[in-house]
């Protein structure tokens, strides 16, 4: 839908009314992401599991499981891409997370507060 107009005028409570979903999904995301990071730095720290790129296949597998779960509760329709695309998304999401964990692996950032 269009946001809501006053007096000729766009008003900022229409345009987040409006797309409350999409911001609600992105703050998730944010905080995901956040806490993510959290996690993967303690579990290279306080556990010694320096094996980054098993941890982007553990990551992908929880990921696959989870969209299969929410495409089976109807949270969205599953589509059919043609093999080309899927492989270079597959590929985009694995070499992203492998070079940020090999990165999280090896830099110094504390997440211990201290």
């Amino acid at each position: 839908s269009a946001p809501k107009v006053v007096d000729g005028a766009t008003t900022m409570g229409g345009i987040v009314e409006d797309n409350l979903k999409p911001i609600l999904y992105a703050l998730f995301n944010v905080l995901s992401v956040t806490m993510i990071v959290v996690v993967n730095k303690k579990v290279f720290n306080e556990h010694h599991f320096h094996f980054p790129l098993l941890l982007v296949l553990i990551h992908s597998i929880i990921t696959f499981l989870g969209l299969r779960i929410a495409a089976a509760f109807g949270a969205f329709e599953m589509k059919s891409l043609p093999q080309w695309p899927r492989i270079v998304l597959a590929a985009s999401f694995v070499f992203y997370n492998g070079a940020s964990l090999i990165n999280l692996n090896a830099n110094t950032v504390n997440v211990n507060g201290g």
